[in-house]
C-alpha cells in the first residue's frame, strides 16, 4: 500500500473528528453529558484507527493493546468479553503453523466473502435511512443554528460516507494478497476482527447520532409549541386591550355629556349671582361714602382735641420750667450772698495774715504789701463784678415772674376752650356709635352675599374640574394607543433580536472550531511547560545551596546585631545620665527663679514703702512751706491737721519707718522738720526743700530702673528655663526612640 493512500485515510479521519466535534459543540445547550461522552468515544476511535493505519507491519501484541483501548458502548460485561478475546486471538496467531498455505488462502477467501456481505447489508440500510431523512421537513420556526446542525448531521451520517470510510480502512489494513508478514503468514483473520470492530463502532456512532437527531427534533417541536402559545397569548392580550379601550371611551363620553349639562346649569347660576353681586356692590358703595364722611368728621374733631391737648401740655411745661428757673435763681442769690460773706471773711483773714507777716518778716514787708494790695484790688474788682451780675439776675427774675403771670392767664383760657371741645367730642361720639351700628348691619348683608358668591364660584370650579377630567380621559386614550404602538414595535424588535441570536449562534459555532485549535496549542504548551519544570527543578537545587549560604550570612548578621544592641544600650545609659544632670540643673534654676521672685516681691514692697515715705515727706514739706507763707494762723487747726496726717502716715508706713522718724525728730535737723508738724531747724528754706525733692525723685527713678532691670532678668531666666525644658523633652523622646528600636531587635 502506498504512503499517499495512508495520508488520505488519516486526513479523512481527522475531517470526521472535526465534524463530530462541531456537532457536539452546537448541541451542548441541549445535552451536556451525552455530548462529552460522544466526544471521548470519537477521539478514542480515531486514535485506534490512526494506530492501525500507521503500524501495519507490527506484531500481534500491538493489535492486542489497540483492542484494549476500544470504548465500552454496550455495557461492562461486553467490554470485559472484548478485552478477553484479545489474548485468545493473539494465541491463535502465534500458534499458526508455517506449512499449511492452502488453509490460509481458504480463510482469507472466507473473510472476503464476509466483508462483501456486510457491505451489502450496509447499502440496504442506507436506503432506509435516506427514506427516513426525507420525511423530515423544514419548519418556518427553525433557527439558523438548528438548520446548520441538521445539515451537518445529514452530511456526516450518510451511509455513503460510512461505506467510503470502511473501504478506505479496509484498503489501509492491507487485504492485498501480495503483502505478507515477516514469518510468511497473512493477516486476514486479524483484519477481519478489526473490520468487525470498526463496523460495530460505526453502528454505535450512527445510533448515537440518530438519538441526538430525535432529541433535537423534540426540542424544536417544544420550541414551536412555546412560540405558538406566546403568539396566542399576545393576540388575546391585544384583544382585551381593545375591549378595555372601547369601554373606557364610552364611559368618558358619558361623563363628558354629564359635565356639559352641569356646566350649562352652573353658568346660568353664575350669571344670576353676578347680577345680585352688582346690586349689592352699588349699595355697598353708597354706604361706604356715608362712612367716609363720618370718619372725616371724627378725624377733624380728634385732630382739634389733639391740638388742644398739645397746647395744654406745652403751657404746663412752660409753667413748670419757669417755676424751676425761679427757684434756681433764688438758690443762686442765696449762694452769692454766702460767697460774698465768705469773701469778706477771707479779706479780713488776709488782712490779719498780712499784719502777722509784717510782724514776722520786716524785710519783705514792702514786697508782700504790694502783693496784698494787688490781691485786694483783684478781689475788689471781682466783688464789684459779682454784685453787678447779681443785680442783672434779679432784674431777669422779675421779668420771668411777669411772664409766668401771663402764662397762667393763657392757661386758664385754654382750659375753658378744652371744656367746650369736650362737649363737642361727646356729641360726635354718639353720632359715631350710630353710624357703626348701621355699618355692622350693612357688613352682615355683604358677608351673606359673599358666601353666596363663593358657593357659586365653587360650583364653577367643580365644572372646570369635570372638564379637566374629560381632557385627561382623552389623553389616557391617546397614551393607550401609543402604548399599543410601542408594543407592536417591541414585537418587531424581538423578532429582530431572534434573528440576531441566530447569527450569534453561527458565530459561536465558528468559535468552537477555534477552541479546538486552541486546545491543540495548549497541548504543545503543556509539553513546553514540562521542559520548563525540569529546568526549574535544576534551579531549585541551586536555590537550596544559596539558601544555606544565606543562613550562614544570617547567623553572622545576628552576631553583629547583638553587638550593636550592646552599644545602643551603653548610649542609652549615657543619655540617661545626661538627662539626670539636666534635670538637676533645671531644678536648681527653678529654685533660683523662685528665690529671685521672692526677692523681687520684697524689693517691690520696700520700694513701695520708700515711695510712700517720700510722698509723705513731700506733702509735709509742702505743708510747711504753706505754713511759712501763711504764718501761724490757728494753731489748733494746724495741730489737729498734723495729728491726722501723722495718724494717716502711721497707718500707711511700717513700724520700722515710724521708729526712724521718731529718732530723727528727736535728734533735730532738716529731716526732723520733715517728720514733724513744726519746723525743727531754722535752716530749712524753700530752695533746700526743692533740692531734697529733686534728690528724692532721683532715688525714685533709680529704684524704678532697678525694678525694670529685675523684670528683664526674670524674663531672660524664664526663656532659659523654657529652652532647658525643651531640651529635656527632646532627650526623653530620643531615649524613647532608642528603647523602641532596641526592643524589636
Amino acid at each position: 500500500m502506498s504512503e499517499t493512500e495512508h495520508i488520505a485515510s488519516i486526513s479523512s479521519d481527522q475531517d470526521i473528528e472535526k465534524t463530530s466535534e462541531t456537532k457536539e459543540d452546537s448541541c451542548n445547550s441541549f445535552s451536556g453529558d451525552e455530548s462529552s461522552s460522544l466526544e471521548n468515544e470519537s477521539k478514542l476511535l480515531s486514535l485506534n484507527f490512526d494506530k492501525t493505519l500507521c503500524q501495519p507491519n507490527e506484531h500481534s501484541n500491538q493489535i492486542e493493546t489497540q483492542e484494549n483501548y476500544i470504548p465500552d458502548h454496550g455495557g461492562g460485561k461486553d467490554s470485559c468479553a472484548k478485552t478477553d478475546t484479545g489474548p485468545e486471538n493473539s494465541e491463535q496467531i502465534t500458534s499458526f503453523p508455517g506449512g499449511d498455505f492452502t488453509q490460509q488462502v481458504l480463510k482469507t477467501s472466507e473473510a472476503e466473502q464476509a466483508v462483501t456481505q456486510i457491505l451489502a447489508e450496509l447499502r440496504s440500510s442506507t436506503f432506509i435511512e435516506a427514506g427516513n431523512q426525507k420525511t423530515y421537513s423544514e419548519s418556518p420556526y427553525d433557527t439558523d443554528c438548528t438548520k446548520k446542525l441538521i445539515s451537518k448531521i445529514k452530511n456526516v451520517s450518510t451511509s455513503e460516507d460510512l461505506l467510503e470510510e470502511i473501504e478506505s480502512e479496509l484498503l489501509s489494513t492491507e487485504f492485498a494478497k501480495d503483502h505478507r508478514v515477516p514469518n510468511g503468514m497473512n493477516k486476514g483473520e486479524n483484519a477481519l476482527i478489526m473490520f468487525e470492530k470498526c463496523v460495530q463502532d460505526k453502528y454505535l456512532q450512527q445510533e448515537h447520532t440518530i438519538k441526538k437527531i430525535e432529541e433535537l427534533n423534540k426540542e424544536v417541536q417544544a420550541s414551536k409549541d412555546k412560540v405558538l402559545a406566546q403568539d396566542i397569548a399576545a393576540k388575546n392580550a391585544i384583544q382585551q386591550l381593545h375591549k378595555e379601550m372601547a369601554h373606557r371611551m364610552e364611559q368618558a363620553n358619558m361623563k363628558c355629556e354629564e359635565a356639559r349639562q352641569e356646566k350649562e346649569a352652573m353658568v346660568m347660576k353664575y350669571v344670576r349671582g353676578e347680577k345680585e353681586s352688582l346690586d349689592l356692590r352699588k349699595e355697598k358703595e353708597i354706604l361706604e361714602k356715608k362712612l367716609r364722611d363720618a370718619n372725616k368728621e371724627c378725624e377733624k374733631n380728634a385732630n382739634k382735641i389733639k391740638q388742644l391737648s398739645q397746647e395744654k401740655g406745652r403751657l404746663h411745661q412752660l409753667y413748670e420750667a419757669k417755676e424751676g428757673e425761679a427757684t434756681r435763681l433764688i438758690r443762686e442769690i442765696d449762694k452769692l450772698k454766702e460767697d460774698i460773706s465768705s469773701h469778706i471773711i477771707k479779706v479780713k483773714w488776709a488782712q490779719n495774715k498780712l499784719k502777722a507777716e509784717m510782724d514776722s518778716h520786716k524785710e519783705s514787708e514792702e514786697i508782700k504789701s504790694n502783693e496784698l494790695d494787688a490781691k485786694l484790688r483783684v478781689t475788689k474788682g471781682e466783688l464789684e463784678k459779682q454784685m453787678q451780675e447779681k443785680s442783672d439776675q434779679l432784674e431777669m427774675h422779675h421779668a420771668k415772674i411777669k411772664e409766668l403771670e401771663d402764662l397762667k392767664r393763657t392757661f386758664k383760657e385754654g382750659m375753658d376752650e378744652l371744656r367746650t371741645l369736650r362737649t363737642k367730642v361727646k356729641c360726635l361720639e354718639d353720632e359715631r356709635l350710630r353710624t357703626e351700628d348701621e355699618l355692622s348691619k350693612y357688613k352682615e348683608i355683604i358677608n351673606r352675599q359673599k358666601a353666596e358668591i363663593q358657593s357659586l364660584l365653587d360650583k364653577v370650579k367643580v365644572a372646570d374640574q369635570i372638564q379637566e377630567q374629560h381632557q385627561r380621559g382623552k389623553q389616557e386614550i391617546e397614551n393607550l394607543k401609543e402604548e399599543v404602538e410601542s408594543l407592536n414595535s417591541l414585537i418587531n424588535d424581538l423578532q429582530k433580536d431572534i434573528e440576531g441570536s441566530r447569527k450569534r449562534e453561527s458565530e459561536l459555532l465558528l468559535f468552537t472550531e477555534k477552541l479546538t485549535s486552541k486546545n491543540a496549542q495548549l497541548q504543545s504548551e503543556s509539553n513546553s511547560l514540562q521542559s520548563q519544570f525540569d529546568k526549574l527543578s535544576c534551579s531549585e537545587s541551586q536555590l537550596q545551596s544559596q539558601c544555606e549560604h544565606m543562613k550562614q550570612t544570617n547567623m553572622n548578621l545576628e552576631s553583629r546585631l547583638l553587638k550593636e544592641e550592646e552599644l545602643r544600650k551603653e548610649e542609652v545609659q549615657a543619655l540617661q545620665a545626661e538627662l539626670t544632670c539636666r534635670q538637676t540643673e533645671v531644678k536648681a534654676l527653678s529654685t533660683q527663679v523662685e528665690e529671685l521672685k521672692d526677692e523681687l516681691v520684697t524689693q517691690r514692697r520696700k520700694h513701695a514703702s520708700s515711695v510712700k515715705d517720700l510722698t509723705k515727706q513731700l506733702q509735709q514739706a509742702r505743708r510747711k512751706l504753706e505754713q511759712v507763707e501763711n504764718g501761724s494762723c490757728d494753731k489748733e487747726v494746724s495741730s489737729m491737721g498734723s495729728r491726722s496726717s501723722s495718724s494717716e502716715s502711721g497707718t500707711l508706713s511700717s513700724e520700722a519707718s515710724d521708729f526712724n522718724k521718731v529718732h530723727l525728730s528727736r535728734r533735730g535737723g532738716i529731716m526732723a522738720s520733715l517728720y514733724t508738724s513744726h519746723p525743727a531747724d531754722s535752716g530749712l528754706t524753700l530752695e533746700l526743700s526743692l533740692e531734697i525733692n529733686r534728690k528724692l525723685q532721683a532715688v525714685l527713678e533709680d529704684t524704678l530702673l532697678k525694678n525694670i532691670t529685675l523684670k528683664e532678668n526674670l524674663q531672660t531666666l524664664g526663656i532659659e528655663i523654657e529652652r532647658l525644658i525643651k531640651h529635656q523633652h527632646e532627650l526623653e523622646q530620643r531615649m524613647k526612640k532608642t528603647q523602641h528600636k532596641a526592643l524589636p531587635q
